[in-house]
């Protein structure tokens, strides 16, 4: 048998499953749909226990496991309805937490209106990313939002096989099939919030400057073409995997290109990132983000058509 004791709202549940149950290596499936309840849950996995350590804490003893998959986790089809009736009241021990804490409503608190869709099931991205991918305050987590299902899809992938190294999103698709991977891609390139305001602080006029030049124009003499030219004249990106770099805050973006400079960050080959990012000095890294960072919400967020002809490198990322 499978007893998990969870608190909610001054009540105890006490959902019981049958025997046919989870992969243990592959229980975070279903902790996924758990762990947005709090920043930083941490997981500890064993044949017989799984243990989620927050507070309050769930506990949930595992028996002899099967190998089923189906959606949500590695589950029977006939214990379809235990386990979101388990989730169910993780939503209503969440939703007490909050209350309990005092925070106030925001994007980046879950929400959704039917268990089993992939509104639900992205939920694990929300804290991060904001809830329809917009973004959140904090300028280290990059709105996703609207950018192509193409990009979306190969940085979860490589998130999922290690070639990009974060170990949060390591941890959290770790064991995601292509299939899902590319469930949750579409699903956010689909959203369009509005745009998060722009940062307060203006930066230096002649950092901007140099930066607006870099974006528009290039640099030619040291082999830098214009961002333009290949994220778009509105830099809402190209299908199907070049990313938009309107809305993304200044901190991620010196963050992004100063990995590609010193190859901590790859993408397919031919990789035309890696090539433009090593020619930009650390000036240049710095008042490309300032501009960009300053720049309005474009009314149409949606990417560019594919325009291969007009970009100057070739890149893997465009097969």
């Amino acid at each position: 048998m499978v007893q998990c004791n969870l608190p909610t709202l001054g009540a105890m549940v006490r959902p019981t499953l049958a025997s046919e149950t989870l992969l243990p290596r592959q229980v975070h499936l279903d902790l996924f749909a758990l762990q947005w309840f709090w920043h930083s849950p941490r997981a500890i996995i064993s044949d017989k226990l799984v243990h989620m350590e927050v507070v309050p804490r769930v506990q949930c003893r595992l028996p002899a496991p099967r190998r089923r998959y189906l959606g949500l986790g590695l589950i029977s089809p006939t214990r379809h309805k235990a386990v979101t009736a388990l989730v169910n009241a993780a939503l209503l021990t969440g939703i007490w937490l909050l209350a309990s804490t005092a925070l106030a409503q925001s994007e980046a608190i879950p929400a959704f209106k039917e268990v089993d869709s992939i509104e639900a099931r992205v939920q694990g991205c929300v804290t991060c990313h904001g809830q329809s991918g917009q973004g959140t305050n904090n300028g280290y987590y990059p709105r996703i939002a609207g950018k192509p299902a193409g990009y979306l899809y190969n940085q979860l992938v490589a998130f999922r096989d290690g070639t990009r190294r974060y170990p949060p999103m390591n941890y959290l698709v770790a064991y995601l099939p292509d299939s899902y991977l590319r469930e949750i891609a579409a699903h956010f390139a689909k959203q369009r919030p509005p745009f998060s305001a722009k940062e307060t602080l203006a930066p230096n006029p002649t950092t901007t400057a140099r930066g607006q030049v870099l974006v528009t124009a290039g640099d030619p003499k040291n082999g830098i073409p214009a961002c333009i030219s290949c994220h778009g004249a509105g830099l809402t990106g190209m299908e199907p995997g070049i990313p938009g770099l309107v809305g993304l805050r200044p901190a991620y973006i010196v963050a992004q290109l100063t990995r590609w400079r010193v190859g901590d960050r790859h993408a397919a080959e031919p990789d035309c990132m890696k090539r433009i990012a090593t020619r930009l000095s650390d000036a240049d890294v710095t008042a490309v983000a300032a501009w960009l960072s300053q720049q309005p919400a474009p009314k149409d967020s949606s990417p560019e058509s594919s325009n291969v002809i007009r970009m100057p490198l070739a890149c893997g990322s465009q097969r």
